[in-house]
């Protein structure tokens, strides 16, 4: 069983955080800044203490709960997860058991789902180490499918230096 507890990089520990978050579908009116329980990463995921997030078209419909048809996969009554945003550009402060690529510490961005809170948690495959010349103010604005590409060439058995992405 996993502790409720969360030791971050900086050894504080973690038990709830910040977020935008809505309980019911409605508008965007209905978002609000409030205090739920941290994420705690699975053996593939880990822990992304937030810089900078984005906002993606599945949020509206998300948010709205509309059209119908995404609700099969947010939930048919009530969000699943009331925590918008998908594209993230942070830290990582804990890892999961099988993660090899990524290490506490790592400055990292990619897509992932709640990114507009403190923390969230993302598959280690969907996130890329941030470029050291980046800000994490512009990674966020990196479209998604550029993200993917770079993800991409980062495990593309040709990816050298000299190659172009």
């Amino acid at each position: 069983m996993r502790s409720p507890t969360i030791v971050t990089s900086n050894h504080t520990t973690v038990k709830t955080m910040k977020a935008i978050y809505h309980e019911e579908y409605g508008s965007f009116d209905d978002l609000r800044l409030t205090d739920i329980e941290a994420p705690i990463p699975r053996d593939n995921e880990v822990l992304v203490r937030v810089h900078a997030a984005g906002l993606h078209v599945g949020d509206c419909f998300g948010v709205r709960g509309s059209p119908l048809l995404m609700r099969v996969e947010s939930g048919w009554w009530k969000p699943k997860y009331g925590v918008p945003g998908y594209d993230v550009a942070g830290t990582v402060e804990a890892i999961g058991c099988n993660v090899r690529s990524l290490q506490r510490g790592d400055e990292v961005f990619g897509y992932c789902s709640g990114s507009c809170a403190e923390f969230t948690v993302a598959d280690e495959k969907t996130l890329s180490k941030k470029p050291t010349s980046a800000l994490f103010r512009t990674r966020h604005r990196f479209p998604r499918r550029a993200s993917r590409r770079c993800m991409r060439c980062e495990t593309s058995p040709r990816s050298n230096p000299a190659n172009t992405c």
